[in-house]
């Protein structure tokens, strides 16, 4: 998948978890709008994502976990396992 089939992922999954805490039943449906080929020498590749400072385990573990076992994301999930830069001040 690429950038917004994962973020339309991200999104129903966090549907489907308030859903739960709600005590609320139904279905979700997300449309995965790409198939990510594009993305093989960026995203796919981990020693580009690794030259770019991003470590995504912790963030794939969780995902995995989300939609594979129920176990709820986290509320950083969007910087989970990423070295954000804080904004300097002017």
């Amino acid at each position: 998948m690429g950038g917004s089939s994962g973020t339309n992922l991200i999104g129903a999954l966090l549907v489907a978890q308030r859903m739960v805490a709600a005590d609320e039943s139904g279905s979700v449906v997300a449309i995965l709008c790409d198939g990510g080929e594009r993305y093989a020498d960026t995203y796919y590749n981990p020693a580009w994502l690794s030259e770019q400072g991003f470590d995504l385990s912790g963030l794939i573990a969780a995902v995995a976990d989300c939609a594979e076992r129920g176990v709820a994301l986290s509320d950083d999930l969007p910087t989970a396992g990423l070295l954000i830069p804080t904004p300097s001040a002017h």
